[in-house]
């Protein structure tokens, strides 16, 4: 009679299903510490996609210059938005909707170039008027492009990105409170896991 090697791979497959099942009887007593494992992991799962996106939230709002020129046939639909002249307006691209910002991207109206903005009357325009040649006046205040920010001092530099700074200290510090829980989270799911294994298998070696 002709041997059919596909007889053991069905039979394998139920015999594990089976098996599985008779194991799965011994993790009923212990479901309440199995259902703490899942949910210890569907939370570590949540904290590792967490993390990425704290590092975008610092990278996009706080660490890259927020504003940048446009170059349109219209006024832009965008809050704060400032006319320069010649069809371009600085806008703060934060304030501006990912599809209208990926439209303007294709167009190539977004110059490469970022810029701070210091509005007059503002703490940083100190600044402006101590390093007037780093700075272009324009409507309502003042602009800097990244390479005049790094020609400034330190100081005026920490003064007059404040703000973002101090967003990102907290950002930081989120970022290590998720980093702390996901640690505690993982020991526990781990020890919690072994416990509800070794229990499981107590169990199976007294019924032998």
């Amino acid at each position: 009679m002709d041997h059919n090697p596909h007889d053991d791979e069905v039979l394998g497959k139920a015999f594990d299903l089976r098996l599985m099942k008779r194991l799965l009887r011994f993790l009923v007593p212990y479901w309440r510490l199995f259902a703490v494992c899942v949910v210890l992991i569907l939370l570590l799962t949540g904290i590792q996609l967490g993390l990425p996106y704290i590092t975008k939230v610092a990278i996009d709002e706080f660490l890259t210059l927020p504003d940048a020129i446009v170059t349109l046939s219209a006024p832009p639909a965008v809050d704060g938005a400032i006319r320069l002249g010649d069809g371009r307006y600085l806008v703060d691209l934060r304030r501006v909707a990912p599809g209208t910002r990926e439209e303007w991207d294709r167009g190539g109206a977004i110059s490469r170039d970022r810029y701070l903005f210091v509005p007059d009357g503002s703490p940083g325009a100190s600044v402006v008027a101590e390093h007037p040649d780093r700075f272009t006046p324009v409507p309502g205040g003042y602009i800097a492009s990244d390479s005049d920010l790094r020609a400034l001092p330190p100081d005026a530099v920490e003064a007059l990105r404040e703000a973002s700074i101090a967003g990102v200290i907290r950002l930081a510090a989120i970022f290590a409170l998720a980093l702390l829980v996901r640690f505690i989270f993982g020991v526990g799911q781990v020890y919690l896991l072994q416990l509800t294994g070794q229990r499981v298998m107590y169990d199976m070696r007294r019924r032998i």
